[in-house]
């Protein structure tokens, strides 16, 4: 029994030897347990630790690209904030300056409207002290350099007048009228509407037509009118528009209420040089005087010669201007892209828009390579424009010429002459003037040129004049 004993006290110490054991290597296991516990704590946050440090480097990347991308824009930008800022003071000038030039200004050639607003009206906005903008050109407030390169590019003529014209033309509220004897506008208004619907009072089912126009928003050119409109047009004229009933919107009365479209447009053209309309059409309309000015018309006459006498020059002076053009206005397009892109992105998350950041630097890369290709064009057009001048001469004599003819109407009524009939007489006489034995002999020829074309036009006049007025 005291052997059992004995062994059952040594079994009982064994036991209580591997308890304990097991309790140290379970406390053991349990401090090796929160040793990798906290070892992966440490690391998961050395690895939150870099990837903040890289996202901070990521965006002081992104931030580096964005002030470069727009390096270039805050000090033109800062002054165009300082302008507008000033400009908010002084709007009451410049929109009534501007709102007059609209309204008014359109009938009057290029002298007597620069007389008007210069020397008239700005002047009376000094004495009566409204604040306005100092040397302040309306024309500039109504519209910019890329719509006057969109304009030439569709065929307006490059003077102020013209730029005045489409200006006007683009911002009148009531349906513009154009005095277009020599057909100028007509040439630009085909090219600029694309919709156009061209009809005359003398064209089958015209009023049908107008119709149309109203109803789906066309663009209606009623060309060729005298001194009265049909009285069908009032309402049209007149923009006499109503409510319709219902559900239906704006409608207008054609002998029968017809559904209107807000993108309709009417635009009312004249052949007569000097129109004499009833006080309500001059109300109703906004009258545009597009006859042809002298230094209009020396421009297009010298762009005729040139092309005649040396094609190859005319032909790059043609396509750099359509060069130029193109740049100026997809400059102001870069510009409009790279502010809406800035105006709809969340200052918040902006450093994190990559695609953001991606697309200010190919518009900002696009923009220098554009300038740069606007400055190469434009020291390529004064080399063009020094050979083109040497006939400039032969325009500025042609041009004179038919401005002196059209004023032989206060002798008689019947001397009328069109640009038309005037420019085949002009080639008649670039092809009959005698050509020089060196073919650079630029001088010889222009001086032949101008003395054949006084002759030719002198000729063909004479012809035409009663025996009464012949000398």
């Amino acid at each position: 029994m005291v052997a059992l004993e004995e062994a059952q006290a040594r079994a009982k110490a064994a036991s209580d030897e591997v308890e304990a054991l097991n309790q140290k290597v379970e406390g053991l296991r349990e401090q090796f347990q929160l040793a990798v516990k906290t070892k992966e704590q440490a690391e998961e946050d050395q690895k939150r630790v870099m990837a903040d440090a890289q996202r901070c480097q990521d965006k002081l990347a992104t931030a580096d690209r964005l002030v470069g991308g727009l390096g270039g824009e805050k000090i033109r930008w800062g002054e165009s904030v300082k302008e507008l800022k000033a400009q908010a003071n002084t709007m009451v000038g410049d929109v009534m300056l501007s709102a007059a030039f609209v309204s008014y200004i359109g009938a009057f050639d290029a002298e007597f409207r620069l007389k008007l607003w210069e020397k008239t009206w700005i002047p009376d906005l000094e004495r009566k002290i409204i604040p306005m903008r100092e040397n302040l050109d309306p024309l500039k407030m109504i519209s910019d350099e890329s719509k006057f390169a969109q304009w030439q590019n569709e065929g307006l003529a490059a003077d102020r007048n013209s730029f005045e014209n489409a200006a006007i033309m683009c911002k009148c509220k009531r349906w513009p009228l154009m005095i277009d004897p020599q057909l100028q506008g007509s040439k630009w208004i085909k090219n600029h509407y694309k919709d156009l619907k061209m009809v005359t009072m003398n064209t089958r089912n015209w009023m049908r037509t107008i119709k149309e126009g109203v109803q789906h928003g066309y663009t209606v050119y009623l060309h060729s009118i005298l001194e009265t409109i049909d009285a069908s047009l009032d309402p049209v004229v007149a923009q006499q528009i109503v409510k319709g009933r219902g559900e239906k919107g704006s409608q207008i009365n054609l002998g029968e209420l017809v559904d209107y479209d807000p993108k309709f447009r009417l635009v009312i053209q004249t052949k007569l040089p000097n129109p004499h309309y009833k006080p309500e059409i001059a109300a109703q309309t906004t009258l545009i005087n597009f006859m042809v000015t002298e230094s209009g018309l020396e421009d297009q006459l010298l762009a005729l010669v040139v092309n005649r006498e040396r094609p190859d020059l005319e032909s790059k002076k043609a396509d750099l201007v359509r060069k130029i053009n193109e740049y100026n206005i997809e400059l102001a397009m870069l510009e409009d892209k790279l502010l809406q892109m800035l105006n709809h992105a969340d200052p918040n998350t902006i450093l994190d828009n990559i695609e953001l950041i991606t697309g200010l630097e190919a518009a900002k890369k696009k923009s220098v390579e554009v300038e740069q290709k606007k400055d190469e064009s434009k020291k390529a057009e004064v080399l063009i424009n020094e050979a083109r001048n040497k006939y400039r001469g032969v325009a500025s004599e042609a041009s004179w010429i038919y401005f002196l003819l059209m004023q032989l109407w206060t002798i008689d009524h019947m001397y009328q002459y069109s640009l038309q009939a005037f420019t085949t007489f002009f080639f008649k006489a670039i092809d009959r003037a005698e050509k020089p034995t060196d073919a650079k002999d630029v001088a010889f020829r222009v001086a032949a040129l101008k003395k054949t074309i006084r002759i030719t036009i002198f000729r063909w006049v004479n012809r035409g004049t009663f025996s009464r007025h012949r000398f």
